[in-house]
């Protein structure tokens, strides 16, 4: 009996919380159940195995496109395949994405640096706590670092770190004082018509944000537009036109 209860309020709360996301779908309630109880018991029927059946019903999901986060996505095979490339004997991330980053292990040592480390524990992965206000690297050191989709959170508070206004300024500033000369810097951010969203994030003008690397030449710029497309060694002056849009940088240290 509990079971079975326990198994209503499944179902009550996963419509609700559909319909919550979207109140249009409330039309299509009749025919979601339906097809529901519809497939469990032909499931039902052909399952002869000794463990026990629950409800945990997932609804307004059948025939649906696999959706993803085109930035983080592509800027994750982006960094992966230059990184490749450089070949380093280690690579050191600083606050990347933690799938990103877990994964490159997979093909090369890495020293993942963040200020709210995760709980991860893989071969080839070290995990160390440190902010880019102060990154624990002496001067000119560094071959291979990447910083994905992060520097437009400095300063703003979001992560609980100190507010700054030039956050994003002094963070660039870090990340070119531990890269050595000829070093390799693969970085990416939002870029598009410049505004601050606090305290979510910054949209840079993409050319201005080379004025935050004096001592670095671009080797590549490439993005993700607007429309989730890729475009290798892209415009960078069009690319100020979109709205919001993810601008890659692969800067080498002169």
């Amino acid at each position: 009996m509990k079971y079975k209860f326990y198994s209503i309020i499944q179902i009550f709360l996963s419509l609700l919380i559909k319909i919550i996301q979207n109140p249009l779908r409330f039309f299509s309630l009749p025919k979601e159940l339906f097809i529901f109880f519809c497939t469990y018991i032909e499931f039902k029927s052909k399952f002869d195995g000794a463990s026990s059946i629950f409800f945990r019903p997932i609804f307004f999901q059948r025939n649906l496109d696999s959706k993803f986060d085109a930035h983080y996505v592509i800027q994750a095979w982006w960094a992966s395949s230059r990184i490749k490339k450089i070949s380093p004997p280690k690579h050191i991330d600083v606050s990347s994405n933690v799938g990103y980053v877990a994964q490159l292990a997979a093909m090369i040592p890495v020293e993942f640096y963040e200020f709210n480390p995760p709980h991860l524990i893989l071969p080839g992965l070290l995990i160390k706590k440190a902010s880019l206000d102060c990154l624990p690297f002496k001067d000119n050191t560094i071959e291979s670092l990447s910083c994905l989709h992060v520097l437009e959170h400095i300063g703003l508070g979001r992560y609980g770190d100190p507010i700054d206004p030039d956050g994003m300024t002094r963070a660039c500033h870090e990340l070119s004082r531990v890269i050595k000369s000829g070093g390799h810097l693969l970085v990416s951010f939002p870029i598009g018509r410049e505004r601050v969203e606090f305290n979510s994030q910054r949209i840079t003008n993409p050319s201005k944000a080379l004025l935050m690397f004096p001592h670095f030449f671009l080797k590549e710029f490439s993005l993700v537009n607007d429309k989730r497309q890729f475009i290798k060694n892209a415009d960078i002056t069009l690319a100020a036109n979109e709205r919001f849009a993810c601008g890659m940088y692969h800067l080498i240290k002169a």
